[in-house]
């Protein structure tokens, strides 16, 4: 490779929404484009109307270029001849996949087209379809192709090594970096005000599409028991997804309307989560939860599924993991929280402890370049 010539890398998604991988890789691309380095990505999901514009328009206005092919599900051939055919042509130095499990499907065809880095990166500790005989063959059968088709493996937590490879010891554990400038320069109340709320509401938040595995209705069902005992409690929930309007309905259903707050896909995260009070997570499985990271980088107190990788507990005293079989205890942990007086840990305790612990996005950028640049020499 010459000199002055970018290495490229072809990041492979089904789709490109508004979720903690597309975060994670928008995050990386902003440090690493000043080095030499573009991402382009490869979709293969069957419903382009599931892309996120502005995420596609920021990669855009960076240099990153979209390639898209057939579902492999109903056309695989098309789909395998249009992938190799974009990575010949292409003359991609590093495939990069983000798809868990069906790396075995990808990685495979980028070893066949001669492609020389192959990277499979875990994003997930489970997934929702159930482990029938058949699926059990099938995870067996990806991960044997990932170990012979991968020349690196990564994961974003301990938890996803061990669901996509079969072990934790033999993928390096890469932080899921966020931007911890964004938390540096923030001031509280504007919520309340932008939501014409008095200003001593309790606001009570969560981030995350909306998608089953984020557990929307046990997040309203729970503050629908908390709200119950108290009248000045409002649920803010960010982002969209497939199950918005579902979710909105069922706000309906239990009677909390008028008390939860759907603001849709938001740019400016740390300036919302610095005005909650308290954050929930309670997802059914996670890779890590890099919303999470976000909530202890702005000092918010945080709950969330036991389901969860403990790596994502910074240390900061300030999360806390319950059971979701257990819908009561979160309502009277919330109680509690809320009726204790609280004061955040210092911004200067939260950078050094997210520094420490490489959750920044100059880190975890620092080791993918490391190992982009290692693996083409």
């Amino acid at each position: 490779m010459e000199q002055n010539q970018p290495i490229k890398i072809l990041h492979i998604l089904k789709n490109i929404q508004r979720g903690g991988v597309e975060q994670f890789l928008l995050n990386q691309y902003r440090i690493l484009k000043t080095k030499n380095i573009r991402f382009d990505f490869c979709l293969y999901g069957p419903d382009t109307s599931k892309d996120d514009a502005y995420m596609i328009q920021t990669f855009q206005s960076m240099g990153s270029r979209f390639f898209y092919l057939p579902y492999p599900n109903k056309h695989f051939l098309k789909f395998r001849n249009a992938f190799k055919h974009t990575l010949k042509e292409q003359n991609y130095q590093i495939v990069h996949c983000h798809q868990n499990l069906f790396s075995g499907v990808i990685l495979p065809i980028a070893k066949a087209a001669q492609v020389p880095v192959r990277i499979a990166h875990a994003h997930t500790s489970k997934e929702r379809k159930n482990l029938s005989v058949p699926r059990k063959a099938y995870t067996h059968l990806m991960r044997r192709q990932i170990k012979r088709a991968s020349t690196h493996v990564l994961g974003a937590s301990y938890a996803a090594n061990k669901f996509v490879f079969g072990t934790k010891e033999e993928a390096e554990f890469l932080p899921n970096g966020i931007e911890l400038e964004s938390f540096l320069k923030v001031s509280e109340q504007s919520l309340r005000k932008e939501l014409g709320l008095p200003s001593d509401s309790l606001l009570i938040g969560h981030v995350g599409s909306f998608k089953q595995i984020k557990n929307h209705p046990f997040l309203l069902e729970v503050f629908h028991e908390y709200s119950l005992q108290n009248q000045n409690a409002h649920l803010i929930l960010i982002g969209d997804g497939e199950e918005l309007q579902k979710m909105k309905e069922y706000a309906e259903t239990l009677g909390i309307k008028r008390k939860v707050h759907f603001l849709g896909n938001r740019e400016e995260i740390a300036e919302l989560l610095i005005d909650l009070d308290l954050f929930l997570f309670p997802s059914l499985f996670e890779g890590l939860g890099i919303s999470l990271i976000e909530a202890q980088a702005a000092g918010i107190r945080s709950l969330a599924s036991n389901t969860i990788p403990s790596e994502v507990d910074l240390g900061l005293g300030i999360l806390r993991f319950l059971d979701l079989n257990q819908p009561e205890d979160w309502v009277e942990t919330i109680k509690q929280l809320l009726s204790e007086e609280y004061t955040k840990p210092s911004i200067e305790e939260r950078c050094k402890i997210i520094q420490t612990k490489g959750f920044n996005s100059e880190s975890s950028a620092e080791r993918l370049q490391k190992i982009y640049e290692e693996a083409i020499r």
